[in-house]
């Protein structure tokens, strides 16, 4: 049969599409995490904590990620979160445990949990070890943290690790609410620290400046000028398979900022497309009015 200049053209359109697909694959798989700044305005924020730097992470899956550690101590954080799924259900957590030691060298480290984390029979064994490495958990509390002469609170939630949405809702209003047990003598700038971000409508309803959260791998195929595409498989009360809310980027709800990492890792065997391992790097800055 003989080959046609249109089917010639086509045949070429497909074969220029799979390679751009390949390398974006490839690219997003084998290269270095994309870094995005945010900077967070807030009346109280001090003239001190002007420029406080928040390095966050979230879904790092046990994953090898080049360049990680030394790109969070290139951003000169004064901490770094993590907002779960810290580890995979199933596996190795060597390389999980390893990244809390290194980052806990550079900046103090605050951590929550995730589905993932919490699946895994072994989990507080592998918490011990991460807490050995200089890892902070906040389970369902939180801290105080200093800096020069101002403060900012840092609270966090457990994952609710439960199954059903009437169950998984409960639970996280439990966790979220004792987390700010007898905080209210705090004015300053409260942050949460939450991984699951199909969740944030419900979180923002507790009074916080910031909320950082994960959990949404960025809907693991990202259209430019649309978002992402998935939604993970385990994501209860979110019935939306498909282009999901709030898959990574900066929210506002009501007086919360809420900050969702698109993570590290992935623990599917569907590729990460044109969806780049991310860090996040937030700096407090002090919104001046009037």
């Amino acid at each position: 049969m003989k080959k046609t200049g249109r089917f010639r053209t086509g045949k070429f359109i497909l074969a220029a599409a799979g390679a751009a697909l390949a390398g974006a694959v490839a690219a997003d798989a084998m290269g270095p995490p994309e870094i995005t700044e945010y900077d967070v305005y807030s009346e109280k924020i001090t003239d001190e904590l002007d420029g406080y730097t928040i390095a966050h992470i979230s879904d790092f899956h046990c994953a090898c990620i080049p360049g990680l550690v030394g790109m969070i101590k290139r951003s000169g954080a004064n901490i770094i979160v993590s907002t779960g799924d810290t580890v995979n259900g199933r596996g190795s957590v060597e390389r999980a445990v390893s990244l809390t030691g290194r980052l806990a060298e550079i900046a103090p480290l605050y951590m929550v949990t995730g589905n993932h984390d919490e699946e895994r029979a072994e989990h507080k064994k592998v918490e011990k070890a991460c807490i050995a490495g200089g890892g902070e958990f906040l389970h369902n509390e939180s801290t105080i943290v200093s800096y020069k002469n101002s403060e900012i609170m840092i609270s966090g939630s457990d994952d609710p690790a439960a199954c059903g949405d009437e169950a998984v809702r409960l639970k996280t209003e439990r966790n979220i609410e004792k987390s700010i047990e007898n905080t209210n003598d705090f004015k300053g700038f409260r942050i949460l620290l939450f991984h699951r971000a199909n969740l944030a409508p419900l979180a923002a309803g507790y009074g916080f400046d910031l909320i950082l959260s994960g959990h949404m791998h960025g809907g693991q195929i990202r259209i430019p000028g649309i978002g992402g595409v998935l939604s993970p498989r385990k994501n209860i009360m979110t019935k939306k398979i498909f282009f999901p809310e709030y898959t990574g980027g900066k929210y506002t709800m009501g007086a919360s900022e809420v900050i969702v990492s698109r993570g590290l890792g992935n623990p599917v065997p569907l590729p990460r497309i044109c969806n780049r391992p991310e860090i996040v790097i937030i700096k407090l800055r002090r919104k001046i009015t009037g």
